[in-house]
């Protein structure tokens, strides 16, 4: 996907974001969230261009390839852990019985350190 693609599609997501609300809405922030990162961290990769505007990394897979190939340079490993994290938050919120408001809170902060991470002296 483009990189000005991922930029839209993060911006409309973090709007969706604003109308939700965390208690109620918990399961929605969290998938959400998850999905912000992922654009974030695929649209870092194509501005530094260490990953073709042809190729997206899935959710799933992110934290591994940053891991293995560092495609986000010096912040790979802190990137890749931001994204371990909300993961494992998904299948108790999004699959299973869980309900809690501040692991959405926690989820938006997660999208929100990623997104600076990943765009943070973007040049392109």
């Amino acid at each position: 996907m483009r990189v000005d693609m991922h930029r839209q599609k993060i911006e409309r997501m973090l709007r969706t974001l604003d109308k939700l609300d965390d208690e109620e809405d918990h399961e929605t922030v969290i998938e959400v969230c998850v999905l912000v990162c992922s654009h974030a961290a695929n649209l870092g990769m194509h501005v530094r261009g260490t990953l073709k505007v042809s190729q997206d990394i899935k959710h799933n897979r992110l934290p591994g390839e940053l891991r293995r190939w560092e495609r986000l340079g010096e912040k790979s490993a802190e990137v890749a852990d931001l994204l371990d994290r909300i993961e494992r938050m998904r299948p108790l919120h999004v699959y299973g019985t869980g309900r809690n408001g501040g692991s959405a809170k926690v989820a938006r902060e997660i999208a929100h350190l990623i997104i600076g991470l990943c765009t943070e002296g973007e040049t392109s």
